[in-house]
């Protein structure tokens, strides 16, 4: 079988349950590993994609929660950047759960970036765009 093909059913699971331990234990370095972990699945659905980059925000929340230190920002922005780059994955593959995207606490670190915002904007814009266009569909067809 080859690599990204099969993916045990509860590996979702297990990989959030680490996340999370370690983001309760505040342990930013095996918070990237749960990151790197995830991504070498080489998942290509949006669920997954999007899972990537909630993997990383997290990490950047982590660092930044407990390293003040010029060179943890630093790291914590490199790893809200590739937040963004798996959410455009996501997005890309179809994800198109705003909610998630405007709700979701993972998330809390990248609030503040402007290309966050922009990619934000743009979703609730189609996601209005399509609304709208089912309704008028929904209208013709009664």
């Amino acid at each position: 079988m080859s690599l990204g093909k099969f993916v045990h059913s509860n590996l979702y699971e297990v990989a959030d349950l680490r996340l999370r331990y370690f983001e309760k234990a505040k342990n930013a370095q095996e918070c990237r590993t749960t990151a790197e972990l995830w991504e070498k699945q080489q998942r290509t659905d949006a669920v997954s994609l999007y899972e990537a980059a909630i993997c990383r925000a997290v990490t950047a929340a982590v660092l930044l929660a407990t390293d003040k230190s010029p060179e943890a920002a630093g790291k914590a922005r490199d790893e809200n950047d590739e937040a963004m780059v798996w959410l455009r994955k996501a997005l890309a593959a179809g994800y198109q759960n705003v909610d998630d995207l405007k709700k979701d606490k993972d998330l809390d670190p990248l609030r503040e970036r402007e290309d966050f915002k922009k990619l934000l904007a743009d979703v609730e814009a189609k996601h209005d765009e399509s609304g709208a266009s089912t309704q008028e569909s929904d209208k013709k067809s009664n």
